[in-house]
């Protein structure tokens, strides 16, 4: 009962306007604040999960379901029988072997460092790099006499090498091993000659990797037969990757650093999260900017209403009643222009969607969003926590004293 009378009392203030037209305009503008303060939460909240998607997609084609490599040292020796091993734990369906080195490639007079990722046959089959080809094919089995490189289309852009050029040979260095310093640069590296067959485009990795057989990168680095760096793991898709790790890890022992598809791009998701945290910030301190108008929308309504508000208090309601009258009130204004504020955010994040009205810059490609139920749900609790604190911190000055009433009766 001490609820329900303040409650009904303050949606009848709510929904009937004030006697002066300002306090009309000022709990208006309190509301539409609101509104556009949690409108602009969802939208730059789901345009970051959006990005955050995109990019995990994008950046999935580079990287394996799981991967493993030495502890300590570069390589380690991958026969048949470790093959098998890996081979027999239940979910695996395919391991191919990685050697990676850094490298000065050569193009006529173009020159350019990078990584040489020199990989086993099938690779195409365990990560989905063939759907980021601009041009081309992602070279399979050995089957031409000359090697073949697949490029980032950064490297290719800064060496002026396309998959066309066929008149002169791209040129990998790679540094002989245990050579510090040499006169000619003949006794510091050792030169293979590749020719290019396809180009990839994934952003984070375009001016960063060139891919070639592994045979071919083990002949130049002079290693062993079934030296490796890693180990690339395609699993079956109902398989869990981390409920599989237990079963690698017998295998492998502690000597061997394993990596599930996530683990791979730790840093990528720890810098999204970072900047996801950020705009929640900028963005809730916005709305608390927005929410001070509930202070003034408050404050300005018991001005309007006090005598009415007197008349109530000698019709029996108590001061603490009368507290909570204008705290509805300020519940009911903040909580309006916060849930159309919702409505309104996730409507335009569905037209994005479904219509693209807006593009990356030059490109016919829409920006992504995607909304999600946790985005949501947080953005609707930081509007309503900050809505109840500044609602409670208008109605703190009331007061017999401060409404002018002299009677003194127990409240």
């Amino acid at each position: 009962m001490i609820f329900r009378v303040p409650w009904f009392i303050a949606l009848k203030y709510f929904l009937s306007p004030a006697n002066h037209s300002v306090v009309n305009f000022i709990t208006t503008i309190a509301a539409v604040g609101m509104l556009f303060s949690v409108t602009a939460m969802v939208v730059v909240g789901s345009v970051f999960e959006g990005l955050e998607h995109f990019t995990v997609s994008r950046l999935d084609d580079f990287h394996t379901d799981i991967t493993f490599s030495k502890s300590e040292g570069s390589y380690f020796q991958f026969d048949q029988n470790f093959e098998r091993k890996v081979l027999g734990i239940s979910g695996v369906l395919r391991c191919v072997p990685v050697l990676e080195q850094k490298a000065l490639l050569k193009y006529r007079t173009n020159e350019y460092i990078a990584r040489v990722k020199g990989v086993g046959d099938h690779y195409s089959e365990v990560c989905g790099l063939e759907e980021s080809m601009v041009s081309g094919h992602f070279f399979g089995d050995k089957s031409t006499a000359s090697e073949e490189v697949v490029l980032g289309q950064a490297i290719s852009s800064s060496l002026s090498l396309g998959i066309h050029d066929k008149f002169a040979p791209l040129q990998i260095f790679i540094p002989r091993k245990g050579i510090t310093y040499a006169t000619r640069p003949d006794d510091m590296y050792r030169k293979g000659f590749a020719y290019p067959s396809g180009i990839f485009n994934i952003s984070e990795y375009n001016d960063k990797y060139i891919f070639t057989r592994i045979d071919f990168l083990r002949d130049l680095m002079q290693l062993p037969p079934e030296s490796v760096s890693s180990v690339d793991i395609r699993l079956d898709p109902e398989v869990d990757p981390q409920q599989i790790k237990g079963q690698f890890s017998k295998i492998l022992g502690s000597d061997f650093d394993l990596k599930t598809r996530r683990e791979q791009q730790d840093f990528f998701f720890k810098l999204i999260n970072s900047e996801n945290l950020v705009s929640y910030v900028i963005f809730t301190l916005i709305m608390c900017v927005a929410a001070f108008n509930v202070i003034s929308a408050i404050t300005m309504l018991i001005i309007d209403k006090k005598n009415q508000v007197r008349t109530l208090y000698f019709l029996g309601l108590r001061v603490s009643q009368i507290k909570w009258l204008f705290f509805f009130e300020g519940i009911l204004i903040s909580y309006s222009g916060g849930i159309l504020g919702v409505l309104l955010g996730v409507a335009l994040c569905y037209l994005q969607s479904h219509y693209e009205i807006i593009t990356l810059g030059n490109l016919d490609f829409a920006y992504p969003v995607a909304v999600t139920w946790d985005g949501v749900v947080l953005v609707v609790l930081i509007f309503m926590l900050l809505g109840a604190f500044f609602s409670f911190l208008s109605v703190q000055r009331i007061s017999k004293k401060w409404l002018h009433i002299s009677d003194v009766r127990d409240q």
